[in-house]
């Protein structure tokens, strides 16, 4: 903690007690007395493999995508990450009114849902499938000239100065050549970029990124990620599906790039 005050970083992980791994919401005091009810029991409690699966069940729905009670309806069971509520996975149509609070229980064996999780990772790996990806993070940046372009290219392990429509997967670095966040950089326009993230890094990559935009203002940065509903279409039958809903030509939609 000593060297985390005095040099701003350190030599190992402190994430599981950085404040950055919270949003604003997170103060509201109503959130506050539902929440810390329930984290004692959680936190001296035996530890479970599935853990992670184990969730809060206080202070949800703070944040949910639109199409929230259509997947609900269809069966998902929901996680909840950064107060953002997402399926974890679906029920069986053959499953008990009790298969949700069980299925997140804790074991040292295979999971309840292990079997439902496999049929879902299947159908992704040789079929189609549809994933609500609207929590991830979104940043938009622009600027009137390159100083966008050298913005990222500073702050990005890869080499980002792509032409227009080109998604690029990278790292954004620290000065020890640690990861400060994962992101894909995609290029809508000369000057004009959209930066897509993880849920859990949201407030981690906008004190990132503010704490290195050039001064002047001659970058525009702007947290979009509620603007925009996000859908993953996934698996080798993804472009067929897509082609019956648009009259655009999918074959030659190259990998990394976007339209």
């Amino acid at each position: 903690m000593a060297e985390l005050i005095h040099k701003g970083n350190t030599d190992f992980s402190t994430w599981p007690v950085d404040i950055r791994r919270f949003m604003r919401l997170h103060t509201n005091k109503r959130f506050l007395e539902d929440r810390l009810r329930e984290i004692p029991g959680k936190q001296y409690s035996l530890k479970y493999p599935t853990y992670g699966m184990s969730l809060y069940r206080t202070g949800r729905k703070l944040r949910v995508s639109p199409l929230h009670s259509k997947l609900q309806a269809a069966g998902a069971v929901y996680g909840e990450v950064l107060g953002y509520e997402r399926p974890l996975f679906f029920k069986p149509d053959e499953a008990d009114k009790n298969y949700e609070d069980l299925s997140k229980q804790g074991t040292f064996s295979k999971a309840r849902w292990f079997n439902t999780v496999k049929k879902e990772y299947n159908v992704c790996r040789k079929g189609v499938a549809i994933i609500d990806m609207t929590s991830f993070t979104k940043y938009e940046l622009k600027s009137a000239n390159r100083s966008v372009v050298d913005f990222l290219q500073m702050l990005c392990a890869n080499n980002i100065d792509k032409p227009i429509g080109t998604v690029v997967h990278t790292g954004m670095l620290n000065e020890q050549g640690g990861y400060e966040n994962d992101c894909s950089v995609i290029r809508l326009g000369e000057y004009h970029f959209l930066l897509v993230s993880p849920t859990a890094q949201s407030t981690r990559n906008m004190k990132w990124l503010k704490s290195h935009v050039p001064e002047d203002g001659s970058v525009l940065l702007s947290d979009v990620t509620s603007l925009y509903t996000a859908l993953n279409v996934i698996g080798p039958k993804a472009k067929y599906l897509l082609a019956e809903l648009s009259d655009e030509d999918f074959n030659d939609f190259a990998r990394m790039t976007c339209q």
